[in-house]
């Protein structure tokens, strides 16, 4: 075989592995591309689940944050009447509350044990309510130990609600913080009628534990004690 006929056999062995090198290349294009969506998809995802945790976190402490209570660094140290008032509340605002019966002249009957199930989702199994009358803004919550239930009026004044602005975690730790927004619309309008967010008044940090349900609240301090990282 001559030369020229080599070098002819040479050229036809190269060009039967274009194809198959074109479709490597397509393949890994491929690979590539999906890498990409999946990455963005998970990017997404996360960014939706964080939403979704600060959404979760937000309902579960309202009932705290609407009485705006005094930090502390220990929950045993937290106000007694501020632990009625927030379990109070977390008991009306869950679905509990459709199975409340009224008594004669219209007030709700709150059972007291509803209430010690709620100081125990809040701030854990260690927490033990001390029953008794208390008041709030506007309004006087009697207990009757008969009854071992809180007559409740239907009133409600709130100070603040909750917006989670930053939350770290690590392990079985979580570090809030939490903006504080007064009462009023949750969306206003400027002076171009364009809705806006109202700003929180403040700013404090709350320390929470994993649980099996969920979290306990261990502590509130104030932003300037406590400020999460960036």
């Amino acid at each position: 075989m001559t030369e020229k006929n080599i070098s002819f056999m040479g050229k036809q062995h190269a060009n039967r592995y274009i194809p198959i090198a074109g479709a490597i290349v397509a393949v890994l294009a491929l690979i590539g591309l999906l890498s990409a969506i999946f990455w963005t998809t998970d990017f997404i995802g996360s960014i939706m689940d964080n939403t979704k945790k600060k959404e979760e976190l937000e309902a579960f402490i309202t009932p705290v944050v609407i009485f705006d209570p005094v930090p502390f660094n220990n929950v045993a140290d937290a106000d007694k009447d501020f632990l009625l008032q927030a379990s109070m509340w977390a008991a009306l605002l869950s679905e509990s509350r459709e199975g409340y019966a009224y008594d004669d002249i219209g007030l709700l009957l709150v059972p007291s044990t509803d209430l010690d199930a709620a100081a125990v989702r809040l701030f854990g199994e260690s927490m033990k309510l001390t029953h008794k009358t208390f008041e709030d803004y506007d309004a006087s919550y009697l207990y009757d130990e008969a009854t071992k239930a809180y007559h409740v009026p239907l009133v409600a004044k709130v100070s603040y609600s909750p917006k989670v602005e930053k939350i770290i975690k690590k392990g079985d730790a979580l570090t809030v913080k939490i903006g504080y927004v007064p009462p009023g619309n949750i969306w206003a309008m400027d002076v171009n009628s364009k809705k806006y967010s109202p700003s929180p008044d403040k700013y404090m940090v709350y320390e929470m534990k994993k649980v099996k349900n969920g979290y306990n609240i261990i502590a509130i301090r104030d932003l300037e004690d406590t400020v999460p990282k960036s």
